[in-house]
């Protein structure tokens, strides 16, 4: 029933676009309302980020004898709802491809800044530096919305996908504190370490086998961060690539158009692989 939860989940997504009043994640208040009353350090981590956890392993196992699992499968199918990223990914990526193609860059780093990139905010970026960061911070929010969740929910059900957005939530909280944010980010980077892999390897099934091996095998057994690993492997595993000459101009902005669009198809054709992948799994 993982793979179906699954399945359902991604169906309910593609349809809908969004599920944000799903995703009310309290992760960041609650760890901050904690702040005065635990000492700073992983025993704070820990409340926010393992007991809930804790507690929908719990009611998993409560309801598994209901109904043969009906009830489980619709708490689940829920909690994964819950727990995939906010923001309605594609109209983000497109409204970026459009501002982007129609020359205007303010509004273009006005969407980028959605997806965390860190230089959208910065006036003085250039139209490459903006793109380069943007495709990387496109690669990483698609990886940490569907592919790390899906990863911990194959693995740990519903309490595994609650785990790892309550952890993600604590690592990139304005709410938290520094310190606080600073450990969920060290944690996170080993909760990534496995599904990162497993995507950047699947980039070479779902692209440019040869040149994203290379690249893969370059690269994995590093401590390169997470998006570093999905930017690189992703780059090598598209069929068309920006030439390095171009930094302004019309032909730069076409060119940087397709290299999105393809880094797109890619990480959708991924899915595609995680899923075949995952039904192999169950059926065997």
């Amino acid at each position: 029933m993982t793979l179906f939860a699954i399945m359902i989940a991604l169906v309910i997504l593609q349809v809908t676009g969004s599920v944000d009043a799903l995703r009310e994640h309290r992760g960041g208040q609650w760890l901050a309302a904690l702040a005065g009353k635990i000492p700073a350090g992983a025993a704070r981590l820990l409340a926010v980020v393992l007991v809930p956890a804790l507690i929908v392993a719990g009611l998993e196992y409560w309801l598994y004898p209901f109904l043969i699992g009906i009830p489980l499968f619709l708490f689940q199918l829920f909690i994964l709802l819950s727990c995939l990223g906010r923001g309605d990914f594609h109209d983000d990526l497109h409204s970026y491809i459009r501002h982007w193609q129609l020359g205007d860059l303010e509004e273009a780093r006005a969407v980028a800044f959605r997806f965390g990139s860190e230089l959208a905010d910065d006036p003085m970026i250039s139209a490459i530096d903006l793109h380069d960061s943007m495709r990387a911070a496109v690669g990483y929010r698609c990886f940490e919305r569907l592919f790390a969740v899906i990863f911990w929910f194959a693995v740990g059900g519903a309490a595994g996908a609650v785990l790892y957005r309550l952890l993600f939530v604590a690592a990139s909280s304005a709410r938290v504190s520094g310190e606080d944010r600073s450990l969920a980010t060290r944690c996170l980077y080993f909760v990534e370490w496995v599904p990162v892999r497993l995507l950047a390897a699947s980039f070479a099934l779902a692209g440019n086998f040869d040149r994203c091996t290379k690249q893969f095998l370059s690269i994995a057994r590093g401590v390169a961060s997470s998006s570093e690993i999905i930017d690189q492997c992703g780059r090598a595993g598209l069929s068309v690539d920006v030439p390095k000459g171009l930094v302004d101009g019309e032909e730069f902005i076409g060119a940087a158009r397709i290299e999105l669009e393809d880094f797109r198809a890619l990480l959708t054709r991924a899915l595609v692989v995680w899923v075949v992948v995952l039904a192999l799994v169950e059926l065997f």
